[in-house]
């Protein structure tokens, strides 16, 4: 089955195939010769292989394959701030519903030239009906809303949002040091106390808000928080939030 790249961060995968020695592949060729027998002209041939490039989809295997031979692959969302932490969940390969979001650059001082970038929003796999079943209150953190940033990497290790910060700050931020948002001002210092859905609060900060789909993602996790709180159908709800840079983004179950 063929898989249909919507992102592929090549330079990263790069960056760790060349960690593991897997920048190369083979390709097998056959080499004919005709050599000349006891009956007459004998055609012959041999199998042989050559070294080329690996492409894209090489390149995105085989550092899966690496990171599941090593266990440092996790196959299922992270349930919590904890869970991170004890699973050491670095890197997560997930097929999830999610909404792409765009901002616009203007091109003056963005990285790499780039002219846009985009987040995917991923809502908690739970529903609020689900908490009411398992007798989670609503201020109790249950669920994860998962924010991956396309094209901008800032290279700092994964790590808690601060007591009062979410995940989605540090998205926000990022997106600002990007040039993709305006400065925030003093009073969004914190997105906790904004119970809007991060796809809204994301739209109001110059986002343009796309359709829903089912997208495949290699991510590394990158901040983790468990202070979201949103308000879904009149109750004000807590969360966790999780902010990573995708790998690659494929379409359907990938």
């Amino acid at each position: 089955m063929f898989r249909d790249y919507l992102y592929i961060d090549r330079p990263r995968l790069v960056s760790y195939a060349e960690q593991i020695g897997a920048t190369a592949a083979k390709t097998k060729n056959r080499q004919w010769r005709i050599a000349l027998g006891l009956s007459g002209p004998v055609v012959e041939h041999q199998q042989g292989s050559a070294e080329r490039a690996a492409n894209d989809h090489e390149l995105a295997e085989s550092v899966t394959r690496h990171l599941r031979k090593k266990g440092e692959l996790h196959t299922t969302r992270p349930a919590s701030l904890d869970d991170v932490d004890e699973r050491q969940a670095t890197f997560v390969l997930e097929t999830m519903r999610a909404r792409k979001v765009i901002f616009r650059l203007d091109g003056g001082g963005t990285p790499r030239g780039l002219r846009e970038l985009a987040v995917w929003v991923s809502n908690p796999l739970e529903n609020p009906s689900s908490r009411d079943a398992a007798g989670v209150r609503d201020e109790e953190a249950t669920g994860m809303f998962v924010y991956l940033l396309e094209g901008y990497w800032d290279d700092e290790p994964a790590q808690r949002a601060y007591s009062m910060m979410t995940a989605l700050n540090v998205l926000l931020s990022t997106l600002h040091d990007a040039g993709a948002t305006p400065e925030p001002s003093a009073g969004t210092d914190t997105s906790r106390d904004d119970y809007a859905t991060p796809v809204n609060i994301l739209v109001r900060n110059g986002g343009v808000k796309g359709d829903m789909r089912t997208v495949t993602a290699l991510y590394r996790v990158r901040s983790v928080s468990e202070n979201k709180i949103v308000n879904v159908g009149g109750r004000t709800l807590r969360c966790h939030d999780l902010f990573a840079y995708p790998l690659y983004v494929a379409a359907g179950n990938g």
